[in-house]
This record gives C-alpha cells, sequence and structure tokens, in this order.
C-alpha cells in the first residue's frame, strides 16, 4: 500500500517528466518478470531509459527490495532528510531527486546493452 507521501511524490515525477517530453510508467515490472518492479520507468525521445525507486523512510531504504535499476540512467527519489541520512551508502552510478523533484545528485549514465 503507498503511503500519501508516496502518492505526493510519484505524481510530483510524472508531472515533471511529462513537463521533458519523457513519457513514464509506474509499478513497472522488468524483464518478463524476473528482473525485479521499479516505480517509474521513463525514455524520452533520445531513447535514454530512465528508472525511478522512490523512497520515503529510511526502512524503506535498507529493505531488499525496491532496487531495481536497469536504465542508462537510474534514480531513487526521497525527501531531504532522508538524503543527507543515507547519501553515503547510495552507489556511484545512482543519482537522487528530492521529493520536490530537483536532482541533488546526478546519475552516471550506463550502457544497457547487455540487459
Amino acid at each position: 500500500m503507498k503511503t500519501d507521501e508516496t502518492k505526493r511524490i510519484e505524481t510530483k515525477l510524472f508531472k515533471y517528466l511529462d513537463k521533458n517530453g519523457q513519457f513514464s510508467i509506474t509499478e513497472c515490472t522488468l524483464g518478463f518478470g524476473v528482473g525485479g518492479r521499479v516505480d517509474c520507468i521513463s525514455i524520452d525521445s533520445k531513447d535514454n531509459i530512465r528508472c525511478f525507486e522512490i523512497k520515503i523512510t529510511k526502512s524503506d531504504f535498507h529493505s531488499k527490495h525496491g532496487h531495481n535499476f536497469s536504465g542508462n540512467l537510474n534514480y531513487y527519489v526521497m525527501p531531504n532528510k532522508l538524503y543527507e541520512e543515507v547519501k553515503e551508502e547510495i552507489p556511484a552510478n545512482i543519482g537522487v531527486y528530492d521529493s520536490s523533484i530537483n536532482c541533488v545528485k546526478r546519475a552516471k549514465r550506463i550502457s544497457i546493452d547487455n540487459l
């Protein structure tokens, strides 16, 4: 069950992606059911695929579920307070958007040719 905070962030994220010309879907299952599920995945006109995982709490961040990153650019979306608590644990290639959908850490582009 999604929290109200998750729904609020998700709505802001979709509006941001739409405004920036990206097609996005929610709760997308990757790899024909074997690759996990991302909270949001988008694609732009240059075929860049972005995966977004929304994390609201530290326990949610530390859960073994919901860290499915299979895009060229991969991001967590989280409140600023949570980012400050976990920023040292975020892999170098994973970017972060805050809950106002401001990019606070850029993702490093990776090739997905082998996925």
